[in-house]
């Protein structure tokens, strides 16, 4: 029920997100604490692009799976994040 719970929330907080974005070529995601994929949303190409290389709903962003990422070092770390180089 809380994974439902997030889900559900979550999903309608990222379309809140990409509207204000005004179709920016970006992507939202929302994943659960074992940086899960449970959502996304965002511009169509950038959409595509993201299914090619495997991330789509259930993918993992673990560090063993695709190395040093954003999402699973926020979730280890517990605050928002970002990885660059």
């Amino acid at each position: 029920q809380r994974k439902r719970d997030l889900l559900t929330t979550g999903e309608m907080a990222l379309e809140d997100l990409y509207e204000f974005m005004e179709g920016r070529p970006c992507a939202l995601l929302l994943t659960d604490e074992s940086g899960c994929l449970l959502a996304q949303t965002g511009h169509p190409d950038t959409l595509r692009e993201l299914a090619a290389l495997g991330f789509g709903p259930g993918a993992f962003f673990s560090e063993g799976r695709i190395g040093t990422n954003a999402i699973n070092l926020a979730a280890l770390e517990g605050v928002p994040l970002c990885v660059s180089g």
